[in-house]
């Protein structure tokens, strides 16, 4: 695997741990506060979950050796949950969907 696919694997986790740290802080905000942080704490997340994309990839590279079922397995699985999470988030953004309605959704 290249160095620099490395590297920037290792940016992308860095900025998705930094933007983690935002989705927490202006969800806190959002419960207590409310908008704007509600708009802000959705389009973090869209951004953390976009950003850990690549690292399912890379982990796949790294694991396929040793389990290559299992592991296009997980990296499938894994994707595919972060492209509903991150949309989700993004049709939250745009107002798409109401957050009311994904919670009566999530919690039924």
């Amino acid at each position: 695997m290249p160095v620099e696919m490395l590297h920037t694997v290792g940016w992308a986790a860095y900025l998705s741990a930094a933007a983690t740290i935002i989705t927490f802080v202006t969800g806190i905000l959002f419960f207590t506060v409310g908008q704007p942080f509600g708009t802000i704490q959705d389009a973090s997340s869209a951004l953390q979950v976009f950003l850990m994309l690549p690292i399912a990839l890379v982990l796949h590279v790294l694991f396929r050796a040793r389990a290559p079922a299992l592991s296009l397995l997980a990296m499938v699985v894994g994707i595919a949950g972060m492209l509903v999470a991150g949309l989700l988030q993004v049709l939250l953004v745009f107002r798409v969907v109401q957050f009311e309605s994904t919670i009566r959704t999530t919690l039924s």
